[in-house]
């Protein structure tokens, strides 16, 4: 998805994401898409978000495996799933961060 550069939704999407952040920050989700869906359950809101999100990272479903394909971050998983520690929230921050100046940049 494109959005232009006065596309009403990037406020929305700015507001979103920091809620997001911070209950990533705080440990309360570890997942970016699931922070969104916890901070924001207008999906009419939400949907599009994610719909970019989704597609900035494919073909992988999480951003740690987009980090570990793209940038040889290495990921842990067991047998309960990937493992969420501390360097990951951190990167997972790092990238909502990276989200909020590129759709705030341009509203």
């Amino acid at each position: 998805m494109t959005l232009q550069p006065d596309d009403p939704r990037r406020k929305g999407f700015v507001r979103i994401l920091r809620k997001a952040r911070r209950r990533i920050k705080i440990g309360y989700s570890h997942f970016v898409c699931v922070a969104l869906a916890q901070v924001e359950t207008d999906l009419d809101r939400s949907e599009p978000l994610r719909e970019w999100i989704m597609t900035a990272i494919s073909p992988h479903e999480n951003v740690g495996e987009w980090l570990q394909h793209r940038h040889r971050v290495p990921l842990r998983i067991t047998d309960e799933g990937i493992v969420c520690d501390d360097r990951m929230r951190e990167y997972r921050i790092a990238w909502i961060d990276h989200m909020i100046v590129y759709f705030g940049e341009r509203s």
